[in-house]
């Protein structure tokens, strides 16, 4: 069992090393990914261009590294944003009595009924493509799933006898929730984040495919494949290169989470009773 683990715990980290190493050193030694040139368009791979350039003579290797610094960024501060507010509502619902539970899940059951991309959709088309509205549209979307996971946590510990002792002692509920029944949900949610962040990776791409993700020129992994499209047949490379980089990160950011599941033991995320 071990040696599994240690070989699970290997290609987690070589799947992280192999996104989060490159992206973050982009610009110590990837060209400009703006840098457009006339007599280079649509060349095939090479030494100089390891990834082929696009219609605009710009390196593509460049703009997918440069774009998986915007995507993994806007994921980042989407899960971080999502699981905040989801900790601290899901804690707080199942603390607070009957009224403020009735009123947590009857918020995160009325974000479920609409498909969230779909509502995704929506919001972006009608406040605006940009990184701000692009992260709480997609955070919004993603809350209730965090706060459903703290809230089964919380009511997990709410009849444990740590807690009944606290009560007993007299020693006030906010003090109890904080230091106590709060922390005991931070390790579900985390597992959850991570594990939700191939998801977001992915909700970016679509969006930006769309034409509904970051502004152009910036480079950004949905819209490059967008833009690759029409040449698919004469430079494939344009499009399977930012493809791939979708692919290695969603596949790092589930293997880092079966990594976790596995040490946080029983799967997180329950209602409750």
């Amino acid at each position: 069992m071990s040696l599994v683990g240690a070989r699970s715990r290997a290609v987690a980290w070589a799947f992280v090393a192999l996104v989060v190493v490159p992206v973050a050193f982009a610009p110590a030694f990837a060209a400009d990914p703006d840098r457009a040139d006339d007599g280079h368009r649509l060349e095939a791979p090479s030494v100089r261009f390891p990834a082929g350039t696009d219609e605009l003579g710009r390196c593509v290797a460049s703009r997918v590294l440069h774009g998986g610094r915007t995507s993994l960024a806007l994921a980042g501060a989407v899960v971080a944003l999502a699981a905040g507010v989801g900790l601290l509502a899901g804690a707080a619902g199942a603390s607070l009595g009957r009224w403020a539970d009735a009123a947590v899940v009857g918020a995160t059951d009325l974000l479920l009924v609409v498909p969230s991309f779909v509502l995704a959709l929506v919001a972006v088309g009608v406040a605006g493509a940009s990184p701000p509205v692009l992260v709480a549209v997609l955070a919004l979307v993603e809350l209730p799933v965090y706060a459903r996971v703290a809230r089964a946590a919380v009511r997990a510990q709410a009849r444990a006898a740590w807690v009944l002792a606290d009560r007993a002692l007299g020693i006030p509920r906010w003090r109890t929730w904080w230091h106590g029944l709060l922390p005991a949900a931070v390790a579900p949610v985390a597992a959850t984040a991570v594990a939700r962040i191939g998801r977001t990776l992915l909700a970016l791409a679509g969006l930006g495919f769309l034409g509904l993700g970051v502004p152009p020129p910036t480079a950004e992994w949905g819209a490059m494949v967008a833009a690759g499209r029409t040449f698919l047949r004469v430079a494939p490379w344009v499009v399977l290169a930012p493809g791939l980089g979708v692919v290695v990160a969603t596949l790092a950011a589930s293997t880092v989470a079966a990594g976790l599941a596995r040490r946080l033991g029983p799967a997180h995320g329950d209602d409750g009773p």
